[in-house]
């Protein structure tokens, strides 16, 4: 017999209520000989009069959202089995992890279990799972810091075969000098669907299980039920029942820890009231502790002991010692008297004891016993890492080391109100100093909403923004489809922690000479370090003068002295693989240097005259930011005199580009030489000052920055334009070819080389590769045209593409739309491809004007190197008639995810890797890597329109081209029309496309060679380890192997595939 409340109840008080049964049930010998003891319904606890807040009846998570929310939050379709059958993991121990299990419908399940990836030698099951009714499973005689590996597999009751979910993992505890990693989520508020976004935060929970953490903390207000329309049983379960498929994408492989947050309602000042705020108080707790694996004191965990009446145990405080860290949740709510935060309902107004103004700040406490527990908890740890949690650090209020000196935190009244041995006798210490004395690493505490991070006496304070929001400072237009990753993955006794203690006098040499030559390379290259995010030389430019270029030259040839100096014999492998590849970056700087690449600095696709563009990459949130800014603007005119030097040089060594491309450069010049400063690009900043910023000085900042466009930045442009249309112009030369320069033939060999990261491969090779890619593409794009049932020949197929109004939109608008609601599509099947997923956000933009009319389709722009600026998919609007619908897809496949941005981004969050690694950008892996991924989208669930399959092929076809235009172009004496009239006959792109990539090809000689080259030998790879593994084969971890390096030259990471391929193999 069911307790559940009908829907429209009105306020009842729980306490009053019949008890709730609690059964236990075994599943047999064979459950109990491997030590699986399955518990349905809560733990034991001290019976009062609870009853239906307390437990019992069954929970329907397809009404999760309905009776609590006043908005419309969406589960997104990609969890609809999570929601079907709800897994969490929780309690895990030493010997023990508790499952939890809630379904829809009667099921029944099993698992199966073993320590290594694929080979279960564990059956466990089957248990019976009724509708609605949440069953904890106890897994024990289990091994310590061991990974195990299980495969759910579930049916409805009685019927049918079961089905297996994907292998997932958990660890017991881990011993100590292990690594493991944990993650953290505070305020994802789904009860907010204005600003609470649910596809966001299942791919910010999506990217935390791509860690592998051992376990997952919610740190508050995640459960919120402020917006409750009735005080019932199902309307105060109905977060927490909206939460289990969310958080089942961490929590089936990482134990989930919950702390209250003040909108949870769970606290004590409700308990002690005599009206539905009780009901609410009890409610919320009993829902919390039932539907999830709560944790108590229970030996292995300390913690809360209190029992309440009609909730029983609390559980709402613990803490744990996992590897060399101590773990430390605390309670702001359960155990003050005094009203924390945010009251619940119309009565929460009505007393003084609600009134925040006039609130005894003091009356605020975690209470005696919490403070005792904690102070000897601190005390008797030994742990390396002691890391703290709680949803505030006074569980009011706002900030986090600003609030740390106040009342029993900080130990002194706002006003002067009281003192802290008064006010809290026996305790010795206020909580900050409590925990600074016992050298607490880290406290983390959500509640502001926001990322920050501040350090008082050697604690930090890590502040977690909302997981599922999109965040308001990137500035992006209309509803930006960004992947907000709003949450922290913290790895704990890592490779990196322990480099610095265990590396040789060798290896610590090796690793200060990374680390000194790429702060020398920063400070000396302004723009490279303003593109990585670093702000430091935001106020000036990189020095393009001859002398700072042969600076530069011979500071190359200096650090390749200095690794010499370094015995490569006496390193480990891995440190032996950053050396090599440190060798490999200067020896190749060396080998081009003799060509003067300097002199080919600009061209129609950048150069001086899009200088401006740099803003898109600026943060302009501060007044420093705009002083820098203004100082970039005054310093100007020594940039563009640098170049005009460059344009001279060379002029008289005849190393000029081709004056086909070059007659584009005028017009961009135009966009700067304007007659009024507010006109020029370069003002941009100052149309929009942020609000922190007074009026006064806005006024300064604005006139300053009008001051040095007119006297300095206009008259540069000026000059630089005189320059280039009366001596360097006239002097371009008319072939196209890179060949046609001096040294142009070894030039060109040298691109080979380095774009595609070999030696081994001739422009001859290169080419016949191209033309048999050009013929199987070719054959694959006849079958769709017959197929869609076009009946003239290939080239009238690509005329009618080209040309028929339902392959374009009519403005930019609607362009710009149709890209974002693309990259949306392609995220939610990120996880069957990739076990590890980056959690930087990235977004959409717009082209800037000023080079959209001379450049591609897209391009991608990697995010900041410290994570404060996103990255970005740059689409290009100018002409949106020319702009085909069919290539949207592969075009966002390529520049974002799986593309570029998953790659880097991942690159970039490699914290072991120097720096060097973590930002390389070999050509042939980085955009191999991008046309590979434009081969997945099937996988994705993309390209089944006929149409955008072709638009697949197109792009693979125009990749293919590539090989032979550029080695047509710069080695066979090919004429632009000559590789434009190829490209037309092979491929659907627009004449303006095709034009402009040709155009690329030869102002960038090789680098269009990397894409195909490296594409086909990640494809080769695949079919390699799905011949050699057959059903052990698993793409998930073929690409996480692909991408661990970060880009590394071609025959590194084929090396690393094959090792895995035979370790697989044993």
């Amino acid at each position: 017999m069911s307790d559940r409340l009908p829907s429209d109840a009105k306020p009842n008080p729980f306490y009053r209520a019949a008890p709730a049964l609690v059964r236990r049930q075994f599943v047999g010998l064979m459950a109990l000989a491997f030590g699986w003891v399955v518990v349905r319904g809560a733990e034991p606890e001290k019976k009062g009069k609870g009853g239906k807040g307390k437990g019992g009846g069954d929970y329907d998570q397809s009404k999760a959202r309905g009776p609590v929310f006043q908005g419309d939050y969406v589960l997104p379709a990609a969890l609809a089995d999570y929601a079907r059958l709800s897994v969490i993991l929780g309690r895990a121990s030493d010997k023990s992890v508790t499952v939890s299990f809630l379904a829809q419908e009667a099921m029944e399940a099993t698992i199966e279990l073993g320590t290594a990836s694929g080979k279960y030698t564990r059956k466990l099951g089957p248990v019976v799972l009724p509708k609605g009714e949440p069953v904890e499973v106890v897994v024990d005689q289990l091994n310590p810091n061991t990974e195990y590996f299980y495969r759910l597999q579930s049916r409805k009751a009685g019927t049918g075969a079961f089905v297996a979910r994907p292998e997932c993992r958990f660890a017991t505890q881990r011993a100590p000098g292990s690594t493991f990693v944990f993650t953290l989520q505070g305020d994802s508020h789904p009860e907010r669907p204005q600003s609470s976004h649910p596809e966001l935060y299942a791919r910010t929970l999506q990217a935390a299980a791509a860690d592998r953490p051992d376990f997952h903390i919610c740190i508050g207000d995640d459960f919120s039920v402020d917006k409750a329309r009735t005080v019932s049983h199902e309307a105060l379960a109905a977060p927490y029942l909206l939460q289990r498929p969310f958080l089942g994408l961490v929590g089936q492989q990482a134990g989930v820890f919950l702390l209250n947050g003040n909108h949870e309602q769970g606290s004590l000042f409700n308990y002690q009231q005599t009206d539905e705020r009780r009901d609410v108080a009890v409610g919320v707790q009993v829902a919390r502790n039932r539907l999830f694996p709560t944790v108590g004191a229970d030996g292995f965990y300390s913690g809360c002991e209190t029992a309440l009446k009609d909730i029983g145990r609390l559980k709402s405080y613990c803490a744990w010692t996992w590897g060399d860290a101590l773990f430390v949740l605390l309670d702001n709510y359960w155990h003050s008297p005094a009203l924390v935060d945010s009251g619940f309902g119309a009565k929460a107004k009505e007393s003084k004891g609600d009134d925040k103004k006039n609130r005894d700040w003091w009356g605020i406490t975690i209470g005696d016993a919490q403070y005792q527990w904690l102070k000897r908890t601190l005390e008797t740890s030994k742990a390396k890492h002691k890391f703290v949690f709680a949803h505030h650090v006074l569980g009011s209020g706002r900030g986090g080391v600003d609030e740390a000196d106040l009342y029993e935190w900080g130990g002194q009244g706002k006003k002067g109100e009281g003192t802290f041995k008064e006010k809290r006798p026996g305790w010795e210490l206020p909580i900050h100093q409590l925990m600074a004395k016992h050298k607490v690493s880290v406290f983390f505490q959500g509640h502001d909403h926001l990322y920050c991070q501040q350090e008082k006496d050697g604690v930090i304070y890590q502040e977690l923004p909302m997981p599922s929001k999109l965040r308001s400072n990137l500035s992006i237009l209309k509803s930006l489809a960004v992947i907000s990753l709003s949450l922290l993955a913290i790895p704990v006794g890592t490779t990196t922690e322990r480099a610095t203690t265990d590396r040789t006098a060798e290896s610590k040499a090796l690793y200060a000479l990374f680390e000194r030559t790429w702060e020398a390379e920063l400070a000396a290259d302004p723009q490279s370090a303003t593109y990585l995010g670093d702000t430091r030389y935001n106020d000036r430019w990189t020095d393009l003068s001859i002398a700072a270029i042969e600076r530069r030259v011979a500071a190359d040839r200096a650090t390749l002295e200095s690794l010499k100096a370094i015995d490569r014999d006496a390193l480990t492998p891995a440190e032996q693989l950053d050396y090599d590849l440190f060798e490999r970056e200067y020896r190749q700087r060396l080998a081009t240097a003799p060509f003067k690449p300097w002199a080919y600095r600009i061209d129609h696709q950048g150069g001086i005259q899009t200088l401006s563009e740099i803003t898109e990459l600026l943060p302009f949130q501060s007044v420093k930011d705009y002083e820098d800014w203004i100082a970039r603007l005054n310093g100007i005119g020594t940039l563009v005199d640098q170049h005009i030097a460059l344009l001279d040089l060379a002029v008289r060594e005849g190393r000029t580009q081709p004056r086909v491309i070059m007659q584009r450069i005028p017009a961009q010049l135009a966009l700067q030489n304007v007659s009024k400063p507010e006109d020029s690009p370069f003002y941009a900043p100052f149309r929009r000052f942020p609000d922190s910023i007074d009026i006064a000085t806005r006024t300064r900042l604005n006139s300053a920055g009008l001051r040095a466009i007119e006297t300095v930045v206009l008259p540069a442009y000026r000059r630089f334009t005189t320059a280039f249309e009366q001596r360097y112009l006239p002097a371009t030369r008319d072939s196209v070819g890179i060949s046609a320069t001096p040294e142009g033939a070894d030039f060109y060999r040298e691109r080979i080389a380095y774009h595609t990261t070999s030696n081994a491969l001739t422009a001859e090779e290169i080419h016949a590769i191209g033309l048999a890619e050009v013929a199987r593409i070719r054959g694959e794009m006849l079958a769709i045209k017959d197929r869609v049932g076009f009946k003239g020949s290939l080239q009238e197929f690509f005329v009618f593409l080209r040309t028929d109004p339902q392959f374009y939109y009519a403005t930019p608008e609607a362009l710009f739309e149709a890209y974002q609601a693309v990259s949306k599509r392609i995220d939610p099947g990120l996880v069957k491809l990739f076990g590890k997923l980056p959690r930087t956000p990235y977004g959409v933009r717009a082209i800037p004007r000023t080079s959209a009319p001379n450049t591609t389709t897209a391009y991608y722009q990697p995010p900041a190197a410290d994570g404060t600026r996103p990255g970005f998919y740059y689409v290009n609007l100018y002409r949106p008639e020319v702009r085909p619908k069919y290539e949207m897809e592969v075009l966002s496949v390529h520049e974002a995810v799986p593309g570029h941005h998953l790659q880097i981004a991942l690159a970039m969050e490699q914290a072991a890797m120097p720096q060097f690694r973590r930002n390389a950008g070999y050509t042939a892996y980085v955009e191999g890597w991008a046309l590979y991924s434009e081969s997945l989208g099937e996988e994705l669930g993309l390209y089944q329109d006929p149409y955008s399959k072709f638009g697949q092929l197109t792009y693979d076809m125009w990749r293919a081209v590539r090989l032979v235009v550029d080695t047509g172009l710069h080695s066979k004496g090919w004429s632009r029309e000559q590789a434009i009239e190829f490209f037309k006959d092979n491929a659907a792109k627009t004449e303006a496309d095709i034009v402009n990539e040709i155009d690329r090809y030869i102002a960038w000689p090789g680098q269009a060679l990397a894409y195909k080259i490296g594409q086909l030998r990640i494809q080769a790879l695949r079919r390699e380890a799905e011949q050699q593994l057959g059903d052990r084969f698993d793409v998930r971890t073929f690409h996480d192997v692909v991408l661990e390096t970060g880009a590394v030259p071609l025959d590194v990471m084929e090396g690393k595939v094959r090792a895995w391929i035979t370790r697989k193999a044993r």
